[in-house]
């Protein structure tokens, strides 16, 4: 075998070994046998080599034009890291131009953001989704997540601040929607709006929100007690006290009780909830909102 005979003997080789590697260890036995079907010799043909003509596969190994197109065939099959592999061991040859069959997989490294997610971006969301520190993050996949996150976003603060206004039109502390507009300076590169912007508007939305929901929960509690202490069975008896010969406690206390209710009906008692936790909400939003500069 001359010197050209072995370059391109460990040429194909590489080759080979390159694409191996990139397939997972239950199809490489699999691939192998596929390609030694499709490249016999004589050690591993058997059979299928034909006898009238034993010098064939020899020959067609020595065919450039018919290992390429074996080659070609081949490819069909694989995935584009695969190709990847392959393609840059022949340009190392000089078999290949790079600038033409170059194939941009993006390949995070290990630890790594990944191809287009910056470090210190990746190193938050994994924090924040309580990843391991070399968990590598998919840019294809992290990017599909912005605008459904967005969108949740920027309606949970439609709703919550038209809510809020709705119950407290009076607050000290108003919350406007703003995000969408924060939102898309940022993203657009407006230089006066920075991430910090964006930030406290996160945060005021978190606020308002978070004590909402709080509130809500201890304004039905206050309520039933404060409803108890006025319609209660007990409060009521101890108001009317134990009746007289002409009337009884019971006629006393039903009296008493439909004198109590003569105000009240259901957009009375609406509005007794949600005056308190407007009441708790402003209190506590006015201490930790923050304002625009």
């Amino acid at each position: 075998m001359g010197a050209d005979a072995e370059l391109r003997s460990e040429q194909l080789r590489d080759v080979v070994q390159a694409t191996v590697a990139q397939l997972p260890l239950q199809e490489r036995e699999a691939f192998l046998k596929e390609l030694m079907d499709a490249f016999p010799t004589w050690s591993s043909a058997g059979p299928s080599v034909p006898t009238a003509n034993p010098g064939k596969g020899a020959a067609d190994l020595k065919d450039p034009t018919v290992l390429v197109g074996r080659l070609v065939d081949l490819a069909k099959g694989m995935t584009d890291s695969q190709k990847a592999a392959v393609s840059s061991v022949l340009a190392s040859a000089g078999l290949a131009l790079k600038e033409t069959v170059e194939v941009k997989v993006p390949t995070p490294a290990a630890g790594g953001g990944g191809a287009d997610v910056p470090e210190a971006v990746a190193a938050e969301i994994r924090k924040l989704l309580k990843l391991p520190p070399d968990a590598p993050i998919n840019p294809a996949r992290a990017a599909e997540a912005v605008p459904l996150l967005v969108d949740f976003t920027l309606r949970l603060e439609q709703w919550g601040c038209s809510y809020w206004r709705s119950i407290a039109p009076e607050a000290r502390t108003q919350l406007f929607s703003v995000l969408e507009k924060d939102l898309g300076k940022f993203v657009t590169g407006d230089e006066k709006t920075t991430r910090e912007t964006v930030v406290d508007s996160v945060h005021n939305l978190r606020s308002l929100v978070s004590l909402l929901m709080k509130s809500a929960g201890d304004a039905s509690k206050q309520f039933s007690r404060d409803h108890l202490a006025r319609f209660g069975v007990a409060e009521i008896e101890r108001e009317v006290g134990p009746g007289t010969f002409m009337k009884n406690q019971a006629v006393s206390a039903w009296e008493h009780y439909k004198k109590l209710m003569s105000d009240m009906d259901v957009a009375a008692m609406e509005k007794r909830l949600t005056a308190v936790i407007a009441k708790d909400v402003d209190t506590a939003l006015s201490g930790v909102v923050r304002k625009r500069k």
